[in-house]
């Protein structure tokens, strides 16, 4: 502990004005100084329940206001509604009047399933081919061998159209 300079450096610190302090007045002073530190603790603890208390107090506050806004929300919503539907049924009086009914008769329509064609009777038509003109034909001289005479393989008639192109032939 640092010394104090004002202090007398003849004077002891357990004395009073300069003479030894008696057992009564250190105890004195020693309970002084210990009431005092109790009584800063007592206030301490004291002060901590109070901020503790002070907390809990404002979050019941903040959830009680939560609850109590909700509850006014509900209130409001369920109001509303129920004007909303006392004051819909007035409304629907004043709509026009209904159209009457118009009954539209559908045609029937067939059962595709069971639908029969019948083919029509077409009249006989005979149609006759004209007669192709005869050609002569000369015949070959016969060969002089004993093998017997071949028919003369009759080669396609030529035609003047021309033959029609294929889009393989094209290519």
């Amino acid at each position: 502990m640092p010394a104090d300079p004002n202090a007398d450096p003849n004077l002891d610190p357990n004395s009073v004005h300069g003479r030894p302090a008696s057992p009564d007045e250190v105890a004195y002073r020693d309970g002084y100084v210990q009431g005092r530190r109790a009584e800063q603790d007592v206030q301490a603890n004291l002060q901590a329940r109070r901020e503790a208390d002070t907390r809990a107090r404002e979050n019941n506050s903040a959830a009680s206001g939560l609850l109590l806004g909700l509850l006014l929300a509900i209130i409001a919503i369920a109001t509303g509604g129920a004007i909303f539907y006392l004051s819909r049924d007035s409304q629907e009086a004043i709509q026009t009047p209904e159209l009457p009914d118009v009954n539209v008769e559908m045609p029937e329509v067939p059962d595709v399933n069971n639908i029969t064609i019948e083919a029509p009777e077409l009249p006989e038509v005979n149609i006759g081919t004209p007669a192709a003109p005869e050609a002569e034909v000369p015949e070959a001289p016969a060969p002089e061998t004993d093998a017997p005479a071949e028919a003369p393989v009759a080669a396609p008639e030529a035609t003047d159209a021309a033959e029609p192109e294929t889009p393989a032939a094209s290519e």
